[in-house]
């Protein structure tokens, strides 16, 4: 993770929301063995979210039925619930994933170019 995303989700002055698609994918990863985790996914989560400031975002009817109105740029069905959440919601995502931003969201990961303007 770039040094500007972790500033990002350390500055305890920014709201951290985390999807709740989020807990389930990683909750199914962790069922079939594609995730290890150093306990449980519910303590293991429960630590992360609490230690780290973060509040949930529910998944809506809203947010479900959008996921249908977008593009077929990301095949992966809990990415795209998640732009559908960052879309409806107007939050920013961390993320390092660069196809998300054919969907037109804040997608936060790499400190932004600094200017080469002159400056007046």
């Amino acid at each position: 993770m770039p040094n500007y995303a972790k500033a990002l989700l350390e500055d305890v002055h920014n709201e951290k929301w985390v999807s709740v698609a989020s807990v389930w994918e990683i909750a199914i990863k962790h069922s079939l063995g594609k995730l290890l985790l150093a306990s449980p996914p519910e303590k293991y989560l429960t630590d992360i979210l609490d230690r780290g400031g973060m509040s949930l975002v529910p998944v809506l009817f809203e947010h479900a039925v959008y996921v249908g109105k977008l593009g077929a740029h990301h095949r992966d069905p809990f990415d795209r619930l998640i732009v559908a959440q960052s879309t409806l919601e107007t939050m920013a995502l961390v993320s390092g994933d660069a196809i998300l931003d054919l969907y037109g969201i804040t997608r936060l990961w790499d400190a932004p170019e600094k200017s080469t303007q002159p400056k007046p």
